[in-house]
């Protein structure tokens, strides 16, 4: 029930209230909108058993922070370096060693993330069968919003006004451009 806060065209928004009060129950959330701007399907075909083992591991961690309550939220993703996911115990040991946590919270910390590991661990082999329906959901969600401003530039009185491929989707997941010639 909270107010849509990306800003829509008048066609985007009348769809999107139309959707709101029919049974549907359905909203666009913040991350709704983030999932359209994540990796392309292309790249994550392109990705090696090991880069999905990798991208799997990452979330995974990151979910145990999330519900370990360790420290401040801002700083999870800052204090561990990429090459420190390679297993769980580096991980953890990159955590807290580059923290300024106490010793009491360092302990409680680790045993915490250690027991929602041991909890979870089985389970991680589902992230990218979710990293999966994103990728085929993500596509969508991008091109919805990529219309979406192109409607909203001619409803400002801009007639011309495109879509464009910059180069190739597999070098970078953000590749369209939004032209708008005065």
């Amino acid at each position: 029930d909270e107010p849509l806060s990306f800003p829509l065209s008048s066609c985007g928004s009348k769809i999107y209230e139309s959707l709101k009060t029919e049974s549907l129950s359905w909203h666009i959330s913040p991350q709704t909108l983030r999932l359209g701007a994540q990796e392309t399907r292309s790249r994550w075909r392109q990705q090696t058993e090991e880069d999905h083992l990798d991208h799997s591991r990452h979330v995974a961690y990151r979910g145990l922070l999330e519900l370990a309550d360790c420290g401040d939220p801002l700083l999870k993703r800052k204090l561990v370096r990429k090459c420190d996911f390679s297993s769980f115990d580096t991980f953890l040991q990159s955590y807290f060693s580059t923290s300024h946590f106490s010793e009491e919270k360092i302990s409680s910390g680790k045993l915490a993330l250690t027991d929602l590991y041991t909890k979870y661990k089985d389970d991680f082999r589902l992230i990218e069968i979710f990293t999966a329906l994103q990728t085929l959901v993500q596509p969508v969600i991008e091109s919805l919003i990529y219309h979406d401003r192109l409607l909203w530039l001619r409803e400002q009185g801009y007639s011309n006004v495109k879509i464009v491929p910059v180069f190739n989707e597999a070098v970078s997941p953000r590749n369209l451009a939004i032209v708008v010639i005065k």
